[in-house]
């Protein structure tokens, strides 16, 4: 069976997903002295699209824009919708697939060197140690 990959994005361009034989993948950056990656990906559920098994030195942070996906990280099951945020610590082996629809999503890669001390310590420190957390994710018009 041939695999089908979700369309991924990064500033606007179509990319192919590409992993080293170790599983790695090989993460497009915004720029060579900026270790952060953001792109979109838009799964289509009739032809099965999925992220095949992999990891990564980044954090990784998955925004469900439209549709859900089922995310495994080290062997735990998430469904991801519009109002969830996922967060994986680096060197998670994780993939992902449609459930019951097609998918629009944004991912954010990052490496913790890119953030300041300040936002270091008060912001990303302060995340949850564990390898991967679930966080509601609300739209700017619901938060008070």
């Amino acid at each position: 069976m041939i695999e089908s990959h979700p369309q991924s994005k990064n500033k606007g361009q179509a990319f192919a997903m590409s992993f080293t034989s170790e599983l790695r993948e090989n993460l497009p950056y915004i720029a060579l002295d900026l270790p952060l990656s953001v792109y979109t990906q838009d799964f289509v559920h009739a032809t099965s699209d999925m992220v095949p098994i992999h990891w990564h030195n980044e954090i990784q942070l998955t925004w469900v824009i439209s549709g859900s996906l089922e995310y495994r990280v080290n062997n735990k099951t998430f469904h991801l919708t519009p109002n969830t945020l996922l967060f994986v610590n680096p060197h998670q082996l994780h993939t992902s697939k449609t459930i019951d629809q097609d998918t629009h999503s944004l991912c954010l890669n990052f490496t913790d060197s890119l953030f300041i001390d300040y936002i270091q310590t008060h912001f990303i420190n302060p995340l949850p140690k564990t390898r991967h957390s679930l966080m509601p994710c609300y739209p700017y018009s619901q938060i008070s």
